[in-house]
């Protein structure tokens, strides 16, 4: 029985095919609630299954994720940047919700970084000072470059302000380190 199911399958694979997808167009929105009170009613089930192969196939996951992102990198950017531009005042209101809901934990981890940081901040506002220099750009002047007042350029040189490296690099020639 069992090989004359499949080769009956086999041999019609398209007309079964057919008759599938007639069924689900049919029947769409009877399927889409029996699906949904599945789910509903299996849920923590569904949950524990689909962790179990999360776990048991990440790094395969993985791999399969950074192909896919790599060969549409492009299109997952156009789609990125189109969401952004589409629901930027909604992305703004839930970003300054957020800031004023974790103010304090913000701050904490903005001083937490900066005193991490402090030493690789220094020496990074050192080079910059030393390129500016050596352009012979004022603060002033790199600052209208960049697009943001003197005082960050200022804070930016003395390692308080984390520096926007590839902007810097289009503008300042590069410098070795303790130049």
């Amino acid at each position: 029985i069992a090989a004359r199911n499949k080769a009956y399958r086999e041999a019609n694979r398209e007309e079964i095919a057919a008759r599938n997808k007639a069924y689900r167009e049919a029947n769409r929105e009877e399927i889409a609630a029996r699906n949904k009170a599945y789910r509903e009613a299996n849920r923590e089930e569904i949950a524990a299954r689909n962790k179990a192969y999360r776990e048991a196939n990440r790094e395969e996951i993985a791999a399969r994720n950074k192909a896919y992102r790599e060969a549409n990198r492009e299109e997952i950017a156009a789609r990125n940047k189109a969401y952004r531009e589409a629901n930027r005042e909604e992305i703004a209101a839930r970003n300054k919700a957020y800031r004023e809901a974790n103010r304090e934990e913000i701050a904490a981890y903005q001083k937490a970084y900066y005193e991490a940081n402090r030493e690789k901040n220094r020496k990074t506002g050192l080079m910059i000072r030393s390129a500016r220099k050596a352009a012979g750009y004022s603060q002033k002047d790199l600052g209208r470059l960049l697009g943001i007042s003197q005082a960050a350029v200022s804070l930016m040189e003395s390692g308080a302000l984390p520096a926007d490296l590839a902007a810097l690099a289009g503008i300042l020639p590069t410098t070795k380190e303790g130049a």
